[in-house]
């Protein structure tokens, strides 16, 4: 009996961590982390909106962040900034990339990408800005 009630509450305990809640709107975000909660994005980039037209990025983009600034009715921003050699457009260059991840009211994310060279800290181009919309080509889910 305590093995079947042991097996039981384990694929419970699985189960639970496998489905992730996904979170839709920018209210029910908002919600999550006043209450502590942390997200994970994640972005299907060719689904976006790009400042850049001639973008080409066949990308999903999946990111958790470890802090979160909720800004009341107005927005949630979390950042990332990373060294690379690989990114597609600027393979072995190396250089900063600086992102920053903003879930708006209006259901949309943007995400915000700026390239800066390693050696003079300077923008290697004009920083690109992609708009999704939360629940299609964005996700926000609950880690």
């Amino acid at each position: 009996m305590i093995k079947k009630a042991i097996a039981i509450l384990t694929t419970l305990g699985l189960s639970s961590g496998i489905i992730a809640q996904e979170i839709s709107t920018f209210q029910d975000a908002q919600n999550a982390v006043s209450e502590g909660k942390s997200l994970n994005i994640t972005i299907n980039l060719p689904k976006c909106k790009s400042s850049k037209p001639d973008t080409d990025l066949d990308m999903i983009v999946n990111y958790a962040p470890d802090k979160l600034i909720n800004v009341k009715d107005k927005m949630i921003v979390a950042s990332f900034e990373h060294f690379t050699m690989h990114h597609p457009e600027h393979l072995g260059s190396s250089m900063y990339e600086y992102l920053t991840y903003y879930i708006l009211p209006n259901n949309t994310m943007v995400l915000k990408s700026l390239h800066l060279s390693a050696q003079t800290k300077e923008p290697t181009c004009p920083a690109v800005t992609f708009e999704c919309q939360l629940g299609e080509s964005a996700k926000l889910t609950l880690k």
